[in-house]
């Protein structure tokens, strides 16, 4: 994602049901995504599955990063890199070899919610630029 793209929307996203989207807000997505990262991060076995299903997908060896609370612009970047990662992610939870980490698995309302909150904080970003 582009840092210095304009927002696609600022409301639920047509087609989302209100109340699925109004749950995702309410299940905190920023913190399940906090979670997931600080999972997957838990275990350099896991990191390197990570980064070799990047290689198989011949993505780019990105990191999944964990926000900083005394940066509140490192939440946009944890954002950005696990949107970037989002199918990555989700074959990563698939495999049979790190089952205890499913529990951590993001729904669809969770990640559209993560693109709002992306949308939001990369405005805020460039009105800081």
């Amino acid at each position: 994602m582009d840092l210095y793209a304009k927002p696609r929307y600022a409301i639920a996203p047509k087609g989302l049901p209100s109340r699925t989207f109004s749950d995702a807000l309410r299940c905190d997505p920023i913190a399940a995504l906090r979670s997931l990262i600080q999972g997957i991060q838990a275990s350099n076995i896991q990191r390197d599955y990570l980064s070799a299903i990047l290689k198989t997908l011949d993505k780019q060896d990105l990191r999944l990063l964990r926000d900083v609370v005394t940066r509140w612009s490192s939440t946009l970047l944890m954002i950005n890199h696990a949107l970037e990662l989002h199918n990555v992610v989700d074959k990563f939870l698939n495999q049979n070899d790190f089952e205890e980490l499913r529990k951590y698995k993001l729904s669809d309302a969770e990640w559209k919610a993560l693109e709002i909150f992306w949308d939001i904080l990369s405005t805020v970003r460039l009105v800081e630029l």
